[in-house]
């Protein structure tokens, strides 16, 4: 399944990268920030590993050193993909001699440049290193242009560390969900509440004693109180997640961080870890408690559409119960007509 989603998530990306370049004549793949910045490549380098990593989860294999090695690989091929296709569709405009990206037209391979000779891939690839100018934009406005061919070869190294970059990202994501290395098998998540930070200390000492000492229903009916309000997840809060395994039914509560950053804004820590191990009896609960919450909501939302149609069916019940009077009436002024 990895290998079947890898190459999806591949094809994917050489599409809408291809396609950027045939709408904007500009490639995806060397847009940069600062030219040391590769959000383009950073962007086609994720996208691009996504499906093999996530095909690796959905298959329950660990990820391991090989598996990055493995993307190591796709990410050169998604490279090469996507300047080869580039290079298919490359070619002259006739009244003007610039290049443009076409189904059919003068191929670029039909032309010769001083010192590099005939443009076919990989000397065509050279030439636009060494001599395209890379332009500085700040707000839509070209603020400087640099044309050098070592300046040329740094960017590429820079774009090439950023496709990497990107798989390794991707799997490093995939990588942090919890698995069972006894079962071989991913755990199972499930969100369950959040807690304001300011309850943070009181919340997990008396969630600590409870734990340590096994009483396990009074964790329940502690934990049970808690919910996602909506007032809460606007301040710094945690929220706390559930993870367990089926199997061999280890359990685990971990607990996320969400405080103020520098902009004012709620973010995750990523540094914060706050695990706690409970008995799978408490898992059940809790998983049964949430599972009771959805039966009700669904119930509900059954009890109000059959309310809503048996009121519906009484309404056109009387709609035709005062059409058929009205019929009685015109036929009885009609009778009365004709004995007059």
């Amino acid at each position: 399944m990895s290998i079947i989603l890898g190459i999806l998530s591949l094809i994917a990306v050489i599409i809408a990268s291809v396609a950027v370049t045939f709408l904007t004549g500009f490639e995806l793949l060397h847009l940069s920030v600062f030219l040391i910045i590769p959000l383009g490549s950073l962007f086609i380098g994720y996208w691009g590993g996504y499906g093999y990593f996530k095909g690796l989860v959905l298959s329950n294999k660990y990820i391991a050193f090989k598996h990055f090695f493995v993307g190591f690989i796709l990410s050169l091929l998604c490279i090469a993909a996507i300047k080869y296709t580039t290079y298919y569709f490359t070619c002259i405009d006739p009244e003007n001699n610039t290049i443009i990206y076409s189904y059919n037209g003068d191929h670029i391979s039909n032309y010769e440049a001083v010192g590099y000779g005939k443009l076919d891939f990989l000397n065509y690839n050279k030439y636009m290193i060494e001599n395209t100018p890379i332009s500085f934009v700040i707000k839509s406005l070209d603020f400087a242009e640099i044309s050098h061919p070592m300046i040329g070869w740094l960017s590429v190294f820079i774009d090439f560390l950023g496709v990497i970059s990107g798989f390794i990202l991707a799997g490093l994501i995939q990588r942090k969900n919890p698995y069972c290395h006894d079962c071989k098998l991913y755990k199972k998540k499930k969100k369950l509440f959040i807690i304001s930070k300011t309850e943070k200390d009181n919340f997990f000492n008396q969630l600590n004693d409870l734990t340590s000492q096994g009483k396990w229903e009074t964790a329940y009916s502690m934990l049970s109180k808690y919910a996602f309000d909506k007032n809460v997840k606007n301040q710094e809060h945690l929220l706390c997640k559930l993870s367990y395994c089926k199997n061999c039914n280890i359990s685990e509560l971990n607990f996320e961080l969400y405080e103020l950053s520098y902009l004012k804004r709620i973010k995750k820590n990523p540094y914060y870890e706050h695990p706690i191990t409970i008995d799978y009896k408490l898992t059940e609960k809790l998983l049964n408690k949430e599972k009771a919450a959805l039966d009700t909501d669904k119930n509900t939302e059954f009890d109000e559409k059959f309310i809503d149609k048996v009121n519906e069916s009484i309404k056109v019940s009387e709609e035709a119960k005062i059409h058929e009077k009205v019929k009685v009436e015109e036929k009885l002024e009609t009778e009365e007509e004709i004995k007059l």
